[in-house]
């Protein structure tokens, strides 16, 4: 990235906002599940698996990041899943007490 931070803030989204969510909307969101971009190379249970617990990791965040001047990466969302397990959570630093 050339420089710069990008900031954004969840807010909830009434009635009337719903289909921005739809996948053919590339949303950005938080929670819920992923709206993804189309059905080909979604990763499978094993790939969402905590590498340290092996539960199933939860849907975060999804982001909407397409790359300027990279055809190949032109409607580009970053998905996010963490584990709710709070040991696993410890191990990478993050915890409740540092909220």
């Amino acid at each position: 990235m050339a420089g710069g931070v990008e900031l954004g803030f969840a807010e909830p989204v009434g009635p009337d906002g719903v289909w921005r969510l739809r996948s053919a909307q590339f949303p950005s969101k938080v929670g819920g599940r992923p709206a993804w971009l189309g059905e080909a190379g979604l990763p499978g249970s094993d790939a969402l698996r905590c590498g340290r617990c092996l539960q199933p990791r939860a849907f975060l965040l999804q982001l909407y990041a397409p790359l300027p001047g990279r055809p190949d990466a032109f409607h580009r969302s970053l998905f996010v899943f963490a584990c709710r397990e709070r040991i696993c959570a410890s191990v990478y630093g993050w915890s409740s007490s540092d909220a």
